[in-house]
């Protein structure tokens, strides 16, 4: 217990002297983002071509969204991400608005554009529906635990 505190307090250091950076575009080469830092999503953020873009646990990403555009984190089929935060150090994807200011549809959210099974449109035929109408996300396991806040 005492550990994890201590592994707890270091996080929260970590969080305290932090740079805002800014991002949009594309991300065609492997990149890293610390916990360092805060990223602010200022638009469509694509990561594609074979690279990997990589979260520190303890990050903090930021959509922008204004009422001309959108903030996303967006995953091609050929891009990927390696986001695993912890209980002490979760990797944060939230509004850029002040708290109190926050809500749902603040920001895109995050697009993976993998190869798994989507949604499928039954309709109103409800004996359409089957167990196999189901989101599932290629590469998530089942042990992750993300959190996405005001999203749209």
């Amino acid at each position: 217990m005492k550990k994890f505190l201590l592994n707890c307090f270091a996080a929260l250091l970590t969080i305290s002297a932090t740079a805002q950076i800014s991002k949009v575009g594309d991300i065609t080469a492997d990149e890293t983002w610390t916990n360092d830092n805060i990223y602010i999503l200022d638009g469509f953020v694509v990561v594609k071509g074979g690279a990997t873009l990589t979260i520190e646990p303890g990050t903090i990403i930021k959509g922008n969204s204004t009422d001309l555009v959108d903030a996303a984190l967006i995953i091609t089929r050929e891009g990927s991400i390696n986001a695993m935060g912890s209980a002490c150090a979760p990797i944060v994807f939230t509004s850029n608005k002040p708290e109190g200011e926050r809500a749902a549809g603040d920001w895109a959210g995050i697009v993976l554009l993998g190869k798994a099974t989507g949604n499928g449109n039954c309709g109103t035929d409800l004996d359409l529906v089957t167990p196999g109408n189901q989101l599932n996300i290629e590469g998530i396991g089942d042990t992750e635990d993300p959190d996405f806040w005001f999203g749209g």
